[in-house]
């Protein structure tokens, strides 16, 4: 039985341990699990970016077929040498169809299934998490010091720096969705390459874009309290390209950060702190809503995010639906003071 807490996640997808065959890599984190799959696959396949050795099937396909899993995963390579397969955990429950290579684990063959945030003791996990051939993987966002470790090291490979503020800004702005993480960085390398650093105006040209400057918006108006503003911009940062389970999650890491900070107001008796992963035009605001919430109300608010985010990931047609209840929530919570 192996269960890798996120913290120890991308040590363990970059080497596996050999005798594992199995791997449920699932979280809110949409892009992380992608990318910690992606390094389990290629560390199984010893490097080697084979297409004939990998196939990728829909889980709601091998849910509706359980036997199609184990006969791909039992099939002898036609070049020889092992495989990997894929499986995206859809919206029907899979588990019937990992059950019997758990019983019996392929030899030269890896099934690594890729899932969204699955509750403790959600059969899938329940049933990776119960076998000594399989390993569960937690996906979930990163944390500010986590994420300001990923910007130094993501710039320095491009040979940047990385100024203070500008870090600060990144933190604040990051983070929801490691892939999303990797093509703001991307992007920031390519427009800063050549001056060796990158700078606060540098973050606030490239990274905030409209689309975040609106899910900000709605962020803040929903925490103040502010329910027209609120649906005003959620309504366009979705129309302008914003996934539904990434506005979700920006609720929730915003929560979290206020309710630390409220914690920790509480137990010394004074006024909250603002947190360095809060962007700097983002402040007041953040000022306001801590003297709005409690602790004790945000960590209630905190449960319904995240299971407003579990709504999301497992069935998209519902997640704008989803994602605007949770907002319309907080923003009347915010309004009655409790």
């Amino acid at each position: 039985m192996t269960t890798v807490a996120n913290s120890g996640a991308d040590s363990f997808a970059a080497k596996p341990a050999a005798h594992l065959r199995l791997f449920l890599v699932h979280g809110p984190d949409e892009g992380l699990v992608r990318e910690r799959a992606r390094r389990i696959e290629k560390a199984w396949l010893d490097g080697a970016d084979d297409p004939f050795a990998i196939v990728s099937l829909a889980g709601d396909e091998v849910a509706q077929d359980p036997g199609k899993l184990a006969d791909e995963a039992f099939a002898v390579s036609m070049f020889g040498g092992k495989r990997a397969i894929r499986v995206e955990i859809g919206a029907r429950d899979a588990a019937a169809a990992f059950a019997a290579l758990v019983e019996r684990p392929p030899a030269d063959c890896a099934v690594i299934a890729l899932a969204g945030a699955l509750r403790k003791g959600h059969a899938l996990r329940s049933l990776f998490e119960g076998s000594r051939a399989a390993a569960s993987v937690e996906c979930y966002p990163d944390e500010a010091r986590d994420l300001a470790r990923l910007v130094e090291e993501t710039l320095r490979a491009e040979g940047l720096a990385v100024d203070p503020d500008a870090r600060e800004a990144l933190v604040g702005l990051l983070g929801d969705d490691r892939m999303t993480t990797r093509s703001e960085l991307a992007k920031l390398a390519l427009y800063s390459a050549g001056t060796g650093r990158v700078t606060a105006a540098d973050v606030e040209a490239i990274v905030t874009d409209a689309s975040a400057s609106s899910l900000d918006q709605a962020v803040d108006a929903a925490f103040l309290g502010e329910v027209a503003a609120t649906e005003t911009a959620l309504s366009r940062a979705l129309v302008e390209g914003g996934e539904a389970g990434m506005a979700v999650g920006a609720a929730l890491r915003h929560a979290q950060a206020l309710h630390l900070a409220l914690v920790e107001a509480e137990a010394r008796g004074g006024e909250a702190n603002v947190p360095p992963q809060v962007f700097y035009k983002r402040k007041p605001a953040f000022q306001r809503q801590a003297r709005m919430w409690s602790a004790a109300r945000i960590a209630r608010a905190m449960e319904g995010l995240r299971e407003a985010s579990a709504a999301a990931r497992a069935d998209s047609r519902l997640g704008r639906l989803v994602a605007a209840r949770a907002y319309w929530t907080l923003a009347l919570s915010a309004r009655r003071g409790g």
